[in-house]
Formats: C-alpha cells, sequence, structure tokens
C-alpha cells in the first residue's frame, strides 16, 4: 500500500488539477486508476508538470532508439527493485524492439547477452553509473563510439531521470498494480 492515497480529482487544487488533466491522456488505462508517479509529485503542481514534460522530451524526442531507451530504463528499475516502474516498461521496451530474452535476463538480475552492437556498451554504461556512481573512460569511449556524443548525453539523463523515478516510487511505496505478479525473484 502506497504511503499517499491517491488524489480525488474533485479534491485537488487548480493548479494540481490542471497537471492531472494534462497527465491522464497519456496515460495507460493502469495509470489512469493508479495514477502511480504522480500522485506523489502532484503534491506540488510546479515540480509535476515540469517532470511531466522532461518525462516526454526524454522518451519521445532524443536521438536513441526506443530500445535504447527502454533497456537503461529496465536496467535502472531492476538496480533499483521498482516494481512499479518495471511494469509501466516492460510492455515498451518489448513493443520497442529490444529482444524478450534481454527483458528476462534483466529481471532476472543476469547478464544479457546482447545482439546489437549498441545495446551491451549502453547497458555497461548504465549498470556503471548507477551501481559504481561513475562511468570509466573504456566504457565511456565504447559507449561513444558506438552510439554518438549527444545519445551519450540523452542516456546519462534518461538513466538520471529514471532513478528519481524510482526513488520516488520506492520512497512512498507505490506498489505494483494489484493482480501483477512480483517480477523479480532475488
Amino acid at each position: 500500500m502506497s504511503r499517499l492515497a491517491n488524489l480525488a480529482p474533485q479534491h485537488m487544487s487548480e493548479a494540481q488539477r490542471r497537471i492531472y488533466d494534462q497527465v491522464v491522456p497519456a496515460a495507460t488505462p493502469l495509470e489512469k486508476t493508479t495514477f502511480g508517479l504522480f500522485n506523489p509529485w502532484l503534491r506540488n503542481p510546479g515540480m509535476a508538470e515540469c517532470f511531466f514534460k522532461t518525462a516526454q522530451v526524454l522518451r519521445h524526442e532524443t536521438a536513441l532508439p526506443p530500445r535504447l531507451t527502454e533497456l537503461v530504463i529496465l536496467a535502472t528499475a531492476r538496480r533499483w527493485r521498482c516494481e512499479f516502474a518495471w511494469h509501466r516498461h516492460v510492455s515498451l521496451a518489448l513493443d520497442g524492439g529490444l529482444d524478450s530474452e534481454i527483458v528476462a535476463a534483466i529481471a532476472a538480475n543476469r547478464r544479457p547477452v546482447f545482439a546489437g552492437t549498441d545495446e551491451e556498451p549502453a547497458y555497461d554504461f548504465c549498470l556503471e553509473l548507477n551501481d559504481n556512481r561513475a562511468v570509466s573512460d573504456a566504457t565511456y569511449a565504447r559507449t561513444l563510439e558506438q552510439i554518438g556524443e549527444q545519445q551519450v548525453v540523452e542516456l546519462t539523463a534518461i538513466i538520471g531521470y529514471y532513478v528519481m523515478v524510482c526513488m520516488t516510487l520506492t520512497a512512498f511505496q507505490v506498489p505494483r498494480p494489484r493482480g501483477v505478479a512480483p517480477p523479480f525473484t532475488s
């Protein structure tokens, strides 16, 4: 159970309702009923609006293919053991072209076998940044060579944003949706 009660639209301030009305049309049916991440953030409508716009840019306005975006989102969600974020993004990853065996390996906390030349350096970059709070020169150079400078900047921003997402969901104990099996066994 979440530490915060879901805000009901009829009890929202005008500013909260304005953000809610922007977010809900972009939400999945599940998100419309749980409101997940934006429920905590709506406590500060300006912050929620900024974060919503940031999410839109990072997910839809980068030079990265959806497959790589979702790869690092899933890897970050797994590192944080964030079931809500995992559940939200696993179908997006598969729809974006990420191989189901890679998704299964990440869920099981195993190193995936990568077919694409850009997936492995992006994954290593993500894990080093999450686990070590730094990226080695070798990993940086390999990632830069495979995906390009702008994309490395975007990759870093996506990882950072989803660390914040996972922190928020974890701090307020936003649960995975009812009826959804736990995605992680260890």
